[in-house]
């Protein structure tokens, strides 16, 4: 009996952590990777096992064949619930959200594994008083194991081989399993089947992060991987398909200024506004339409890339707008966090800098967007040197910008900043962007009229200051630091 509470403790600890881990993971999915999703999914799973571990204590009182009975119940109906709350999610519907979808099947799952955690204890402890505190501490370190191992080796190691829909199928079997045990342990020969009826519903059980996945209406999906970074995933018809990473728009497989549907000019602007760049540096190589034009430079000699999900790079071998970037010899492409990778390579200098972020309101987006990260990105631009930081439209991050480096101006939706005042090279620039090579369809022609205004018009286009930007915004920007994270919190969605 002790051995059986003991394994039941393990595995109720495991299932426990790791649904929860996935539920953050399909919440935070459907919800665009909105900074307060983990509190709120962490909270209202807390609140499920506080619930059902209340309730579950009255299972232990009576004999012991009851209490093995009263868990065998539990087992069996978190086996059938996981799958049935999956159904139920993905069929729910998109305006809902993600939170509220998922609220009832979150409380409701996390309350049947903790209505278990009472009763593995009760089964599991000597009754002896001078045991007691003994065999209750045992049966908590194999439930503490559980819940160690369990969302680590996923979080770790099988989220590269298995999908989220996957997980919640195992830890489904897992727990029938586990219910079939302690009917055997019970004696109740006719119970152990009985968990077999959760199998049928496996198979029934969709992708939740499918079902929850953004694509215009009547666009097919192109590309789709998941792993332990995340999601991404493009749509479109081959040409300009639009990425997305966490379910977010992340950006568009264009390398062709004259259409410029990923506002591709922005980057032609940070490579304008520098006289001869030969060192580059990219952080978010995301769809690869960046690099592919900084590659396109016939002054740069070095391009280094780090991009935080290793997904991007099979997507970017699916288009041959992009792809001829990864076989050129100048790239040398790193799966790393930028700003760690940054911290490992101190003596690391660039001409050009462009970090390509998501949305300023998404969680963790203050690492790439606040004044430590930028103060870092100064100790690695060479004499100068500039920056092209993605401000998707937040006033906190202009201000931000403007307040570490000398020169900070607004191009769309980006920030170009320096030390070094780079306006008067970025107006006489226009005559640079003939000589960049990325294809005889894409290569702009100096004898064209309209090629040559497009060349004007990225050279000359619109700056703006702090101030200016400010007041085009409606409102002051505030300083982002990595402690106050304004960003995600306080001016969300601003």
């Amino acid at each position: 009996m002790k051995w059986l509470a003991r394994w039941a403790a393990l595995i109720s600890g495991c299932s426990s952590l790791m649904v929860e881990v996935l539920w953050v993971r399909v919440v935070g999915f459907a919800e665009a990777g909105r900074a307060e999703i983990f509190a709120s999914v962490l909270g209202t799973y807390l609140l499920g096992i506080a619930l059902g571990a209340y309730l579950g204590r009255r299972l232990c009182f009576g004999s012991e064949q009851r209490t093995l009975r009263g868990l065998f119940w539990l087992l069996l109906a978190s086996s059938i619930f996981d799958p049935v709350s999956i159904i139920a999610f993905s069929k729910s519907p998109q305006e809902l959200g993600g939170l509220l979808a998922a609220l009832p099947w979150i409380v409701g799952g996390a309350a049947l594994k903790g209505a278990a955690f009472p009763l593995v204890h009760h089964l599991g402890s000597n009754d002896q008083s001078r045991f007691k505190g003994v065999s209750f501490s045992t049966v908590y370190v194999f439930n503490l194991a559980g819940c160690t191992i369990g969302p680590a080796l996923m979080a770790l190691v099988t989220l590269d081989h298995f999908s989220t829909r996957e997980h919640f199928m195992f830890i489904s079997a897992m727990s029938a399993l586990t219910a079939s045990a302690v009917a055997w342990r019970a004696g109740g020969t006719r119970l152990i089947l009985m968990p077999c009826i959760a199998a049928p519903l496996l198979w029934w059980v969709p992708d939740p992060l499918r079902a929850k996945a953004t694509t215009p209406e009547g666009v097919p999906m192109v590309f789709w991987m998941e792993n332990k970074e995340g999601v991404i995933h493009s749509a479109g018809d081959g040409n300009a398909d639009t990425v997305y990473g966490g379910n977010v728009y992340d950006g568009r497989i264009n390398i062709d200024l004259r259409t410029n549907q990923n506002r591709i000019d922005r980057v032609h602007g940070l490579m304008l506004a520098h006289p001869a760049p030969s060192e580059a540096l990219v952080i978010g190589v995301s769809g690869g339409s960046w690099a592919r034009i900084i590659a396109g430079y016939p002054s740069v000699h070095t391009i280094d890339a780090v991009e935080i999900n290793p997904a991007y790079k099979r997507m970017i071998e699916r288009y041959p707008a992009v792809s001829p970037v990864l076989d050129d010899p100048r790239l040398n492409l790193v799966f790393d966090d930028g700003r760690r990778w940054l911290r490992r390579h101190p003596d690391k200098r660039y001409d050009v800098i462009a970090t390509n972020s998501t949305f300023h309101w998404r969680a963790g987006a203050t690492n790439l967007l606040s004044r430590d990260f930028m103060n870092e990105l100064k100790g690695h631009l060479k004499p100068g040197g500039i920056v092209l930081l993605n401000t998707t439209g937040s006033a906190d991050v202009v201000k931000t910008a403007a307040s570490s480096f000398r020169h900070a101006y607004v191009y769309r939706n980006t920030v170009l900043m320096s030390d070094t005042d780079f306006v008067p090279t970025l107006r006489q620039g226009a005559a640079r962007l003939f000589d960049v090579r990325l294809g005889p369809s894409i290569d702009l022609d100096p004898d064209s009229s309209e090629d040559r205004q497009l060349a004007r018009d990225v050279a000359g286009y619109p700056l703006l200051d702090l101030d200016a930007f400010e007041q085009e915004s409606g409102r002051r920007g505030e300083i982002v630091t990595d402690f106050n994270m304004i960003t995600e919190y306080r001016n969300a969605r601003k």
